[in-house]
Order: C-alpha cells, then structure tokens, then sequence
C-alpha cells in the first residue's frame, strides 16, 4: 500500500489509510495512558476530559487578570496589590475544600508553623487561647497575670471583631495571625460575653501585646503522701518532644507514678507521638493504624523502649487536645491508664505540608488515623474515664486546678 499520492501538481499528499493508522495509534495510546494515569477508575475519554479541563478551569482566572491589566485605572496599584491578590486567591481556593485542617499559608506564616514544629517559639499576643466557634472567635483559655487576664477577658468571651475586622470568615489560625503582633504593640478586641443569666455585654478591650515563649515540654514534681509524682506536661507535639522528654526523664531519678497532661496539645507531628510511645508500649504493640487514599493501610507499631510501661499513670486531656495528642491519649487509654478531663477535639486526621518554590506552603489532608482497637476519634474526642470539667473560677482566682487534683486522688489509689 502507498502512503502517499501525487497530485496533478506535483506536490504530495498524505495517503488517508496512514492518516487513519496514525490516528488510531495516537487514540490507543491515549486511552492507555489515560487508563493509566486514572488508575483503572477512568477511561482513556476521562483523562482527555480532565486534561481539557484542567487547562480550561483557569481560564476565567487569566482572563480577570488580563481584564485588571489592561484597564484598571491606577496601573501602580494593580502592580502592588497582585502579591497580595493572588495569595488571596489562593487561601479562598484552598478553603473551598470545606477541610478545616487544608490551608494555603504564605511565606510568613509558613515560617511561623515552621518556628513552632522546631520548638523555636517566641510569639508576641495576648495569652489567650482561641477556637473558632460557628461566626465567632471564642476565649477558651486566659493565662494569669498576662495580658488578656489583665484586660479582664474570661473563659467563654466571644470575639466578634478583631481591629475593624469581623472574625466571622476567619478561620482560628487566621484569627491567632491578627491577634498576634509585635511586642508593646496593642490590639483592639470587640467582645461579646454572656452573663450568667444569660443576658448579653458587649464592649471594646485594647490589650498591649508581650512575649509569649511556649515551650513544646514543662515538668514539676508533685509529693502524693511522700512519693515522687512526675506532673509531665506537652503544650505541642514537636519533632523535639521525645528527646526533651528523656532528657528530663533521666534528670528527675526514680519515680513512683505519672500524670501525663496533655490539655491544651494541639498536635503536630505523627512520627513524633509515635517515637514517644515506644517508651511506654511493649514491643510490637500497635501504636496507630493509618489509611490513605491510593495505598493500604498501614499500622505502626512500637519498638519496645517501654521503660514507663508499668509506672502507674494518669493522662489529662481538655477539649483543646487534638490530633497528635490524642493519638497518645487513646493509645494509652486502650492499654489500660486512665485519662482525667473533657472530651477532646476530635481531629482524626494527619496533613502533610509542601513547601512551594516562593517559600509559601500548601498544608492538606492526606491520612486519616485510628486507635489500635479501630476507633476513629475525628468529630467525638477521646471520651475520659472520669469527665470533670474544669472550675474556671477557682482556676482564674485561686490558681486552683481541679482537674489536676482529681487525677492526683486516682493516680494516689494506684500507689
């Protein structure tokens, strides 16, 4: 079979059977790698269809920008603004997975998560813990004789504004960004309370900001009827916790029980709750069961340190126990020690972070995690043996932690 036909001008045409082979080979391999890169869920068709998308969803994007560029009035504006515009763009398109935990951050805030994952945390605010409830911004958590103590914040205070800005699109590491600032700097807070009869106050606070340095680890001894109680506490999961924890382990001599409080642990780092109970766990045990989108599941198990295995303990978590925390608090629970407090958080899941070419970085979801006995916490909180919510009023006038003391009594029937 010829490939090509002369015309009465000399000139050449392509053959319409190579034509018709040549397209069928391109299809076929179309199809394959399509099949291919959908992993046998989608057919050649749908890969042709998402690459067409892919490319046409930004359109609309380009096109805006194009419009800015050749018609907006102030040219200089458009030009200092477009940093900004985009990053914007960026952390509404990322919030459009409805994913509390999936987040686009800019260069200074990938810093700052960075600065707290390394235990290289000096921040300057208001010493106040915060969480986003429903169209506000919520005071869980005031520290005595700091800032917001000061001020007269209490436990339950609503923030409905931060500055001129209302807290009802912000999200609670964006509400703690614009809190925080420089130190002797001030910030003003318009605040709704709820009285105890229900009635409801609102009014503006200006709180000058000062050093907050949150250290990942802090320890003291407690004496319980003449024997040596390690009050071990972890503000944070950091990629140091298990080596600052051994090294005061080692420095605080023969122990004859533990309270283990891990109220206010946001989390962070998986491999780093991991390392930290192979100290507490025989070998072999099943620390955390992991389950991804594309691969099978995975179950970590420990090393066998287990040097705290057998010292009666006792584990406090709070609502604001999350994540990392929590993997440390229902493993252990479900290896017998008894947790103390309220319901924690309730954040089953584990995010990676990629660090984009600018410095900026992308924080998302990628696995979800479950206790060795398969329960899956994200939405319910680790549940305590013996729920005992915190007495703020003692707390805040008195420096009375009732909390502590209840697990100080079960850790003293243990002795």
């Amino acid at each position: 079979m010829k490939f090509f036909t002369t015309l009465e001008n000399g000139k050449h045409s392509v053959n319409i059977w190579f034509c018709f082979f040549c397209a069928l080979f391109i299809f076929n391999v179309l199809v394959i790698v399509g099949g291919f890169v959908a992993k046998n869920t989608d057919t050649g068709f749908d890969f042709l269809r998402k690459v067409s998308w892919y490319y046409a969803k930004y359109d609309k994007f380009t096109l805006i920008d194009s419009y800015l560029e050749r018609d907006f009035i102030d040219p200089g504006q458009l030009s200092g603004a477009q940093n900004a515009m985009l990053d914007n763009a960026l952390k509404a398109y990322v919030a459009g997975l409805d994913d509390p935990y999936s987040n686009y951050l800019t260069k200074d805030e990938a810093q700052e998560l960075n600065n707290i994952l390394h235990d290289q945390v000096w921040i300057s605010g208001i010493w106040a813990v915060v969480e986003k409830k429903d169209t506000y911004v919520q005071i869980d958590e005031v520290i005595k004789n700091w800032p917001a103590y000061k001020a007269g914040l209490l436990p339950l205070d609503r923030i409905l504004f931060i500055e001129t800005g209302s807290t009802i699109d912000l999200d609670t590491s964006e509400a703690v960004s614009r809190i925080r600032g420089q130190k002797g700097s001030s910030v003003l807070l318009t605040i709704q309370r709820i009285e105890k009869d229900w009635n409801m106050t609102g009014f503006e606070v200006e709180i000058v900001r000062d050093n907050i340095e949150i250290p990942s680890v802090m320890t003291d001894i407690i004496d319980i009827k003449g024997k040596k109680i390690w009050h071990f506490m972890i503000s944070s999961i950091s990629d140091s916790t298990t080596s600052l924890f051994l090294k005061e382990f080692v420095e605080v001599g023969p122990l004859s029980g533990m309270i283990l409080d891990l109220r206010w642990n946001g989390g962070w780092y998986l491999e780093e709750a991991i390392k930290f109970l192979w100290h507490f766990l025989p070998k072999w045990s099943i620390v955390v069961a992991t389950e991804y989108q594309w691969y099978e599941p995975i179950e970590f198990s420990s090393k066998g340190r287990w040097e705290l295995a057998y010292l009666p303990k006792i584990i406090l978590v709070d609502q604001l126990t999350a994540s990392a925390g929590e993997i440390i608090a229902i493993t252990l629970q479900e290896n017998w020690v008894k947790i103390v407090g309220m319901d924690s958080f309730g954040k089953g899941t584990i995010q990676t972070v990629q660090e984009l070419p600018d410095g900026s970085s992308l924080k998302y979801t990628i696995w979800k995690w479950l206790s060795p006995g398969g329960t899956w916490v994200n939405g319910t909180g680790v549940i305590p043996d013996e729920i005992v919510q915190r007495d703020m009023d003692k707390y805040i006038n008195d420096w009375i932690d009732n909390q502590l003391e209840k697990a100080e009594e079960l850790l003293e029937d243990q002795l």
